[in-house]
């Protein structure tokens, strides 16, 4: 009898011991899971994407000063929050496509996702949106951006845009939206520079045919299909082909 309440006994204590380890290894993997930065600032924002957390959540909205470089893969949670910036940052640099020309550039080793439905809203005839160069990658989940000239430039690179509405304050030369989204001329010939649209709003802007290029591009991705907003002569919508279902 004795030795059979030891039996139970050591199994209790290898059983604890093994549900503490699991629940140790559970606590620790919620932990590389919740690798994130909270910002209410510029110089928090500044330093959370220069940082190593997986996802920054913004907890206010934010006036920036400068171009914020991101050259890591991470995740940028706008939290029903704004990206704005309030002082003119735009450098006049055509020689250098990484200069001070947009809120956010994504450079080499970049790899940014835009999500949490905000805004990015540039001063009026000041800079785009967001620009990506260095064979960067950039994915819109959703939100509303609004640029000058261009919402979204490629240099070299990818962008991938799955949702979010597209407009501009100050339009093109010719007094349009031609230029919404848009590719650097030569590398977007070449390839090396791309924009895959799979969802999305566009104002005044049709993703399919459009000039930002000569000729005429299509951006939407395959197995879409670019149909104006209901209402409206000008605004176009990417939506799933159902032809081809």
């Amino acid at each position: 009898m004795k030795s059979s309440t030891k039996t139970k006994n050591l199994f209790g204590i290898l059983f604890a011991t093994v549900a503490l380890f699991s629940f140790g290894l559970l606590l620790s993997a919620c932990g590389e899971q919740k690798s994130v930065a909270e910002v209410s600032t510029y110089a928090e924002l500044v330093a959370a994407l220069n940082g190593d957390k997986e996802t920054v959540i913004l907890k206010n909205d934010i006036d920036i000063k400068d171009e914020l470089d991101v050259t890591r893969k991470v995740t940028l949670d706008f939290n029903g929050h704004k990206i704005y910036n309030s002082e003119i940052i735009w450098t006049n640099s055509t020689s250098n496509p990484s200069g001070s020309t947009s809120l956010i550039s994504v450079e080499e080793n970049g790899d940014l996702t835009v999500t949490g439905n905000g805004q990015m809203v540039a001063l009026k005839d000041d800079v785009y949106c967001i620009s990506v160069t260095g064979n960067g990658k950039l994915t819109i989940n959703n939100g509303e951006f609004v640029g000058n000239m261009h919402t979204i430039y490629v240099y070299t690179g990818e962008a991938n845009i799955y949702g979010g509405k597209f407009s501009l304050d100050q339009k093109s030369q010719y007094d349009d939206s031609r230029y919404l989204l848009n590719l650097y001329d030569a590398n977007g010939k070449e390839g090396t520079a791309t924009i895959n649209v799979y969802g999305g709003t566009f104002v005044d802007f049709n993703p399919s045919d459009n000039l930002a290029e000569n000729p005429q591009v299509d951006f939407v991705a395959e197995g879409y299909v670019s149909v104006l907003v209901e209402g409206s002569t000008t605004d176009y919508t990417v939506i799933p082909n159902e032809s081809n279902e």
